[in-house]
C-alpha cells in the first residue's frame, strides 16, 4: 500500500502526514495496521444508492480484485448491496475509491446536466431576444464562461436533429 510505504519510509514530515492519513483511513474502516497484512478473504457487504453507484462499484471492484473475482461476487438489486470476497486491504481500497468516485461523479454529473440543458436549447434554437426590453449591457466573458460555452456547443453537436413541428396555427 503506497500510503503505508510512505508512512514507513518517507521523509520526516512526509511520513508524519502519511501516517496520519493512514490512521484516519484505517479508523474509518474499523481496521488496524496488522489488518493490511492479512491475506485471508472474507465476505463484505457494500451498499450503493442507485444504478450509477452499482456500475461504479463493479468497475472499482474489477480494478481492485480483478474481473474473475468480481464476476464471482453476488448482489441484490432490491437491497442495493453487493456481496464480495476480499482481503481487509482490498475492501479498504474499494471503499476509499468508491467514496471518492461517487462524490466526484455526482459533481461531474451535475455540471454535465447543466451543460446538457444549455446545449439542448442551443441545438433547437429555443432562445431568442426579449421583445420590447432593453438588452442587458454587454460585458467581457471570462475564460471559464468561454470554455463552458465551447463545451455546450460541442455537446450540442452530438445531440440528435429531431425537429419540433408546430401543432397549432392561429391563422388556419
Amino acid at each position: 500500500m503506497k500510503i503505508k510505504r510512505l508512512a514507513e519510509q518517507g521523509e520526516y514530515h512526509e511520513a508524519l502526514a502519511a501516517k496520519a492519513r493512514l490512521d484516519a483511513l484505517l479508523a474509518k474502516h474499523g481496521m488496524n495496521i496488522d489488518d493490511l497484512e492479512d491475506t485471508h478473504t472474507r465476505q463484505y457487504e457494500i451498499k450503493y444508492k442507485d444504478n450509477h453507484g452499482m456500475v461504479m462499484l463493479f468497475a472499482i471492484m474489477t480494478k481492485v480484485i480483478g474481473y474473475t473475482r468480481t464476476s464471482e461476487s453476488t448482489y441484490s438489486k432490491h437491497l442495493k448491496t453487493v456481496f464480495v470476497e476480499a482481503t481487509n486491504y482490498e475492501y479498504a481500497e474499494m471503499m476509499s475509491m468508491f467514496s471518492f468516485h461517487t462524490a466526484n461523479y455526482a459533481k461531474e454529473r451535475k455540471k454535465m446536466l447543466k451543460r446538457l440543458e444549455t446545449a439542448y436549447c442551443v441545438k433547437h434554437s429555443l432562445w431568442t431576444e426579449r421583445d420590447g426590453e432593453e438588452s442587458t449591457p454587454r460585458r467581457e466573458l471570462t475564460a471559464a464562461e468561454i470554455r463552458e460555452i465551447e463545451e455546450a456547443v460541442k455537446l450540442a453537436a452530438t445531440l440528435s436533429d429531431t425537429l419540433y413541428r408546430k401543432q397549432l396555427n392561429p391563422h388556419q
